[in-house]
């Protein structure tokens, strides 16, 4: 049997899912540090303890485990930081002659994860990246319209060819049309279409939304990939974009749509159908991200905890941690 350990500077920064956990299944500890000047009456409140018990005369080390007051032990009986460092490495390693098995590490979730070690679908579906909970690959379904977005440098570009690499590899008979710039470097990734400028987009996406509305030979196995989605409004291509996206939702073909998150504020036509499925990964994401852009709430976010690639991708309604993986 594994006995978890979790430590908090107070009860305040445990969330109510934790609490509940060490209430029900933990022994409970309240230790006094230095640091510790006085106990919130929150925090023996907490831990079942009095709030006179303590004071700045309290010793560091002082605590309450289940309702009983403890002192705890320092190995080797040294303050000294150095001396207990080597005291518990001896322990570690008289457990590890006694037989005592060794806890696998915690992992964390990868700042930076290679495509091409994971595997290319799973139950069937093309590979987004890794998730946060479970450390293992994380799926997408490639149909419906999949948004991607983000501030600048959080990713967006290398998330979109991501997932046009997972596509290609899980499904080799998928075609693509290519909506963007000229300059973009994803422009050198050999698309079966191409526009890169705002008339060649209008002409190319309007015939390209009768051919998918039709159901045209030609137009079988299509998915479109449009960059810079934002970029379109009020151009000559905005309406030709929406019947095109419009056209493809009612086939239930893949549309990948990629945005900076400022420009995808708004109602306009075009950023609605692009919205419309509450389905994509939103990098690097701000809290009310969630609500504007998916209608599905993220909770609190620290920015922090996102560095380049790492996002909240969204499917039916439900948010999971994710980093997306480099097209290596």
């Amino acid at each position: 049997m594994r006995c978890p350990c979790c430590t908090a500077a107070s009860s305040g920064v445990i969330s109510s899912a934790v609490g509940a956990w060490v209430t029900c299944f933990g022994h409970i500890w309240m230790v006094f540090s230095r640091s510790m000047i006085s106990p919130s009456r929150r925090d023996c409140s907490f831990l079942a303890s009095s709030y006179s018990a303590f004071s700045a005369m309290s010793p560091p080390g002082r605590g309450f485990m289940d309702g009983q007051e403890i002192q705890v032990g320092v190995l080797g009986g040294d303050p000294n930081m150095a001396r207990q460092a080597h005291e518990i490495s001896r322990l570690s390693e008289s457990m590890a002659r006694a037989g005592v098995v060794a806890v696998p590490r915690v992992m964390r979730l990868p700042d930076r994860v290679i495509g091409s070690e994971l595997p290319v679908e799973v139950s069937g579906e093309p590979v987004l990246g890794v998730w946060d909970e479970s450390l293992e690959a994380i799926t997408f379904d490639p149909s419906g319209v999949f948004l991607i977005s983000g501030p600048p440098q959080s990713g967006r570009t290398t998330a979109l060819a991501t997932v046009v690499r997972s596509v290609r590899l899980a499904r080799p008979n998928t075609k693509f049309l290519y909506l963007g710039r000229r300059r973009s470097p994803l422009v050198g990734l050999q698309w079966d279409v191409a526009a890169l400028t705002p008339d060649e987009i209008d002409k190319v996406a309007s015939e390209w939304a009768a051919k998918i509305a039709a159901e045209a030979p030609e137009a079988a196995d299509f998915a479109v990939v449009i960059e810079g989605v934002g970029e379109l409004l009020n151009s000559s291509a905005d309406l030709s974009v929406q019947e095109l996206v419009k056209a493809c939702r009612a086939q239930e073909r893949f549309v990948i749509a990629e945005g900076e998150t400022s420009s995808l504020a708004g109602s306009w036509p075009l950023l609605q159908a692009v919205k419309a499925g509450r389905y994509g990964v939103s990098l690097q994401p701000e809290q009310v991200d969630g609500d504007s852009l998916y209608k599905t709430s993220f909770g609190r976010l620290n920015r922090a905890e996102f560095p380049p690639g790492r996002g909240v991708f969204v499917r039916s309604g439900r948010t999971y941690r994710v980093q997306v993986a480099l097209p290596e």
